[in-house]
């Protein structure tokens, strides 16, 4: 067992914890979305969110061993671990589940890829080349569409005049 991985028995079945991959994300935020989520959530507020669906959330967070997150029924697993996972169990599971995923920092890296965009997207539109009419190329004459300018021979393609 490596540091991030977490093992119970519930009901005479082992199940595993491990950092969530990309479908099971997708399916915890689909139990999720029904609900009122900041992006900066902390670790109280999800585990409120857990606990008010533990069953279908654990049922995803948890796989049983030697079965592939892909492979299982979440709404079969939700239904079985209802009236089989104590209240220790689902303590643990919810502990175990922020030592496999840290929320904080996920959260904190997203909004930090977020304000880049943004700021790439405010330089990208307020800082380039505009095709207007004062719009100049880097080699410092006019951008393309506007007018030569008047050193440049009509017919000229060196830009220098004849």
């Amino acid at each position: 067992m490596n540091e991030k991985e977490f093992t119970y028995v519930i009901d005479g079945k082992t199940y595993v914890q491990r950092p969530l991959v990309l479908g099971q994300i997708k399916q915890l935020v689909s139990i999720l979305e029904n609900m009122s989520v900041d992006i900066f959530v902390n670790e109280m507020e999800m585990t409120k969110l857990l606990i008010s669906n533990a069953g279908p959330a654990i049922a995803v967070i948890l796989t049983e061993e030697g079965t592939s997150p892909k492979d299982k029924d979440v709404q079969y697993l939700a239904g079985e671990l209802e009236f089989a996972i104590d209240a220790e169990t689902i303590t643990r599971v919810i502990q175990d589940f922020f030592a496999c995923n840290p929320v904080a920092l996920i959260c904190e890296k997203v909004a930090g890829m977020v304000k880049t965009v943004q700021r790439t997207m405010e330089t990208g539109s307020t800082g380039s080349v505009s095709s207007s009419r004062e719009g100049i190329s880097q080699s410092g004459s006019r951008s393309s569409g506007d007018t030569p300018p008047e050193s440049v021979s009509p017919g000229s393609s060196t830009g220098q005049g004849t």
